[in-house]
């Protein structure tokens, strides 16, 4: 396994040990949008698990193997409006969390055998994996920055 596959894999799942630590956060604030209109923690955290389970049912596979994919069909604002709807439908702080925790970790497992070096195409865009993984992960360190700074400004 080359190092960068290591890695993005390792990257990937620094947001589990992140999304447990909000376990500490007062149910209030963490359903609170993080600013005037901006989502709450809960939203954002939500929005990972739609996003993961959309690449675990719907392109993960074609990734990895290869194939040529074709732009996504998916609205992303329906999917962030359902990713946020879901997480003010009235489950819990502990249980969202879990869930995304969950997804994230079957992600990662569907992950582990494959090889992140191959080649797939979105149209004509061609990429790796890695690539696309790597990209994922900015996505996530954007988000998880936006949230501890809330949090933190929260404790001042």
């Amino acid at each position: 396994m080359k190092k960068s596959t290591h890695c993005v894999r390792k990257e990937l799942n620094q947001l589990i040990p992140f999304l447990t630590s909000l376990e500490a956060v007062n149910e209030t604030i963490f359903f609170s949008p993080i600013c005037e209109g901006k989502w709450s923690t809960a939203a954002i955290i939500s929005h990972f698990m739609y996003w993961d389970r959309y690449i675990l049912e719907e392109r993960l596979e074609g990734m990895v193997n290869g194939e040529i994919l074709p732009k996504s069909k998916v609205n992303v604002e329906d999917m962030n409006r359902l990713a946020k709807g879901y997480a003010h439908s009235g489950i819990s702080k502990v249980q969202l969390i879990q869930e995304v925790c969950e997804t994230r970790q079957g992600l990662l497992d569907s992950l582990a055998d494959s090889d992140l070096e191959g080649i797939f195409h979105i149209e004509s865009n061609e990429m790796t994996v890695d690539k696309y993984f790597r990209g994922m992960v900015e996505h996530d360190i954007y988000h998880i920055k936006q949230i501890k700074g809330f949090l933190n400004f929260r404790d001042n």
